[in-house]
């Protein structure tokens, strides 16, 4: 009895002791698994930002530049001393660390944490400002553009270290962090900048450098289209998901029935379903259709029955529709599908498919792409919340892997300037989109997935008789001139035996 009552102590002394901080939790570390298909992909080169890489061996040389920035703020605005930032800061340290997943595990004391925000919080701001200064951005004040003799910007290799990394999953700050050292650090009047939104994407910001498209349209007002206002804004990396996505998401929206009627919504609206309210009954047989397509989800016995009377077992559809799944571009052109480049798309996302031609905004392979794709593939994966929510960058990456089989499929996708090369050969930019999806489960048949309409368009064309006849035709016989010679001859052979016929019965 005694044994019972000291485990039923230690139980509930661990149930007093946990907290509700996992509904504050923003900012994570990339799991193993996800992490072990290119672990370099989320790791910072040289500068850390936030607590995960703080005080990593290489990357220690970086917090030299950051006392730099911080001593040039300072002379810049006059002051000479940290302390009002300091004290700001200290009041608002258990927020910031509540946003980390791992807390406990950051290793940091009050005044280790709060320097690390300090120092990575303005750093962050005035590259900004600096770059802003640098574009004359809305006549922003040239006293803000870099010095002569900057550590940073007169050093390519450099800048390009510091854009990937702090656009990196794990190497994030809360904006919150940034608004407060941001509104503290305003000119007089503010009037040349507004918001710290605004800096962040205007067009020319340098967190577009690696966009994966076309850079996003000008937006009026980034604040209130974007994210609802700035408090919604999670860190940098979110703000850079919602501003490369939001036209498409829009156009997607626009097409959609609302949340209520049973259609899923996206991630700028209220998620379809709230867990503290409970599910109800209309929406529960669309929650149980999209559980089935986890390997770990009990199925019913109907399901069962359903398999043995040979129906697809890979039911993933919210209407019953079998998982949706396209062949490759080489095989597709075999088909009689054609390739062309969207230049009228409203975002790198649209692809379309109308009258047997797939359109495709033309993509930028570089060096860094697969590290931008996979930092916004983990954001995606930890941070939609919601069986509704789409995950824009992660079917995007599933619509291409679909698409690249192999070299030749890049090929054919670079000829059409879909893809533009600026990385190895074919080869390898047909191991980054296979190796992007890796770990990642990914559902084509439901209507959250963003592209399930143009899967169901292209395997319905693909699949009519006449157009896989035609798409033989053209390509054995149109395409090559002595064929076309061949058919014309024998047509006219044809033609002239008839005749001969015909007149040699009238005789």
């Amino acid at each position: 009895m005694s044994e019972d009552k000291g485990l039923t102590t230690r139980i509930d002394r661990k149930l007093s002791g946990l907290s509700n901080s996992f509904s504050k939790q923003r900012i994570f570390r990339v799991d193993h698994k996800l992490r072990s298909q290119n672990e370099v992909a989320y790791e910072p080169q040289m500068f850390s930002i936030g607590p995960y890489h703080h005080g990593k061996e290489n990357l220690v040389k970086s917090q030299t530049y950051k006392l730099w920035y911080l001593k040039e703020l300072l002379l810049r605005r006059g002051e000479s001393s940290t302390e009002r930032y300091i004290n700001a800061l200290k009041d608002l340290e258990d927020e910031a660390r509540s946003w980390y997943a791992e807390e406990d595990m950051i290793g940091l004391g009050t005044d280790e944490f709060v320097e690390m925000m300090l120092l990575d919080g303005f750093f962050i701001i005035e590259i900004l400002r600096k770059y802003a200064g640098w574009c004359l951005y809305k006549d922003y004040p040239l006293n803000y553009g870099p010095k002569q003799g900057d550590p940073i910007f007169l050093n390519r290799r450099i800048m390009g270290c510091l854009f990937r990394d702090i656009l990196l999953f794990e190497n994030q700050l809360p904006f919150f962090i940034l608004v407060r050292l941001f509104e503290m650090t305003k000119s007089p009047g503010g009037a040349e900048e507004e918001n710290l939104v605004d800096l962040a994407i205007f067009p020319h910001s340098p967190l577009h450098l690696f966009f994966p498209g076309e850079k996003p349209v000008s937006l009026p007002n980034p604040t209130t289209n974007i994210a609802g206002n700035v408090g919604d804004v999670v860190h940098l990396l979110h703000l850079l998901h919602e501003c490369w996505c939001w036209s498409f998401a829009g156009k997607l929206a626009g097409g959609n029935r609302s949340p209520e009627n049973g259609d899923p919504g996206d991630i700028y609206s209220t998620s379809g379903w709230d867990l503290e309210k409970g599910v109800s009954a209309t929406q529960l047989p669309k929650i149980t259709s999209i559980l089935h397509c986890f390997p770990f989800a009990s199925k019913p016995a109907a399901d069962h029955q359903s398999q043995e009377n040979g129906d697809s077992q890979d039911n993933c559809s919210t209407s019953g529709e079998v998982n949706e799944h396209i062949k490759c571009a080489s095989e597709l052109r075999q088909a009689g599908i054609k390739f062309e480049t969207a230049n009228k798309s409203v975002s790198w996302l649209d692809i379309a498919f109308e009258k047997g031609v797939m359109k495709i905004p033309t993509l930028d392979v570089h060096d860094v792409t697969e590290c931008v794709f996979r930092n916004l593939i983990g954001f995606e994966l930890y941070m939609i919340n919601g069986l509704y929510d789409r995950r824009y960058v992660i079917d995007y990456v599933t619509f291409m892997d679909s698409l690249i089989a192999s070299s030749r499929d890049v090929e054919k996708l670079r000829r059409q300037k879909i893809i533009t090369k600026w990385l190895g050969d074919d080869e390898a930019i047909s191991s980054v989109f296979n190796g992007l999806v890796k770990e990642v489960e990914t559902y084509t048949g439901n209507d959250v997935f963003c592209y399930s309409r143009v899967f169901k368009q292209v395997n319905e064309y693909s699949s009519r008789r006449w157009n896989i006849w035609r798409a033989h035709l053209m390509r054995n016989y149109i395409e090559n001139h002595w064929s076309v010679m061949s058919i014309v001859l024998l047509i006219l052979t044809f033609v002239q035996t008839i005749f001969s016929i015909l007149q040699f019965e009238n005789e």
